[in-house]
């Protein structure tokens, strides 16, 4: 018997005003050249350039909030040294993507793979930007991994964070409706 509890019981919630995790020094990532990060949010508030999640390697957070045409939209950032940023995918550019700040719960999830220079954008398990010319390392250095900003002072999100996934390869298409299905 398997019983699924809403995200609500497990979720973690951010005020958009303070509230986030530092979970230390992260260096999972470090000079990788595939990835997968996923995570479950929802909110009903826009928080401009509020971060679902960040580090020097990779950031998944909203687009500006003054911007009707952004607004509920997310971005997807890899970053190189020095987290320079060799890839940013999403907001208006992903087709089909509405506004996820409806208070509904939603999979944010993006992959990239070096070595066929693609990076795929998935939201709710379907693939909404698939970009074939991205190359690039993820920065080398240690960072701290953040949850709920893009540290202690900046970029607060306020919504409901559940399930962060990163992996250091790129799950297949199948992989991420698989994880969108689970919950």
């Amino acid at each position: 018997l398997i019983i699924n509890a809403p995200f609500d019981s497990f979720s973690l919630s951010f005020d958009g005003s303070n509230d986030y995790i530092d979970c230390g020094s992260f260096s999972a990532l470090n000079s990788g050249t595939t990835v997968t990060v996923s995570a479950w949010f929802k909110s009903s508030t826009y928080s401009t350039l509020g971060r679902v999640l960040s580090n020097q390697a990779i950031e998944i957070y909203q687009a500006n909030s003054s911007y009707s045409n952004t607004q509920g939209r997310f971005y997807y950032r890899l970053r190189g040294n020095f987290g320079n940023q060799f890839a940013l995918l999403g907001g208006t550019s992903a087709s089909g993507v509405g506004n996820l700040v409806d208070g509904n719960w939603h999979h944010l999830c993006v992959t990239f793979d070096n070595s066929t220079t693609t990076a795929i954008v998935y939201e709710d398990g379907v693939p909404v930007l698939t970009n074939t010319s991205v190359s690039g390392t993820l920065n080398s250095a240690s960072s701290n991994l953040y949850i709920g900003s893009s540290g202690s002072s900046s970029n607060f999100i306020d919504g409901s964070i559940s399930n962060i996934s990163i992996y250091n390869s790129a799950l297949s298409a199948a992989q991420v409706k698989t994880l969108y299905n689970e919950h």
